[in-house]
């Protein structure tokens, strides 16, 4: 198994790990929701829900830690530190490449006599050329 292949294993059963979290989180507040009603509409003078409520939450935490490591934790390592690094760079070239305009030949023919030696001319020539040529 190559590199790339066993860095998508280890993404992939890392989404799937927090996919699991996500449903437990949501089977919680449905069921917290449903225990709520069930109560208020019974006995609402006597307030049970929260003790079910809280052994699960336990279990919803641990399974939290499990996936997503305590919070604040190692956030002070080396590791961490290239991980975030990482995640910014990602961002900077998704955004980079969604936002910068890609000019097609279609759209934009150059008129290559006036820019094939440029490094003689004036930069405020070259300038007033390019404006000229793309701000129609």
């Amino acid at each position: 198994m190559s590199f790339e292949e066993e860095q998508y294993e280890a993404a992939r059963n890392k989404v799937k790990l927090k996919k699991s979290f996500y449903r437990h989180l949501a089977s919680y507040i449905i069921v917290g929701a449903f225990f709520f009603i069930m109560n208020m509409t019974t006995s609402p003078n006597d307030i049970w829900f929260h003790f079910p409520m809280m052994g699960w939450g336990i279990g919803l935490a641990s399974h939290y830690i499990q996936v997503f490591g305590v919070p604040y934790i190692g956030t002070l390592d080396n590791a961490w530190e290239e991980q975030e690094i990482e995640k910014e760079l990602s961002k900077m070239k998704g955004h980079s490449r969604s936002t910068s305009k890609q000019l097609s030949s279609e759209s934009h023919e150059l008129d290559l006599e006036k820019w094939d030696n440029y490094e003689n001319r004036d930069l405020k020539e070259i300038r007033k050329d390019f404006d000229d040529q793309f701000k129609r």
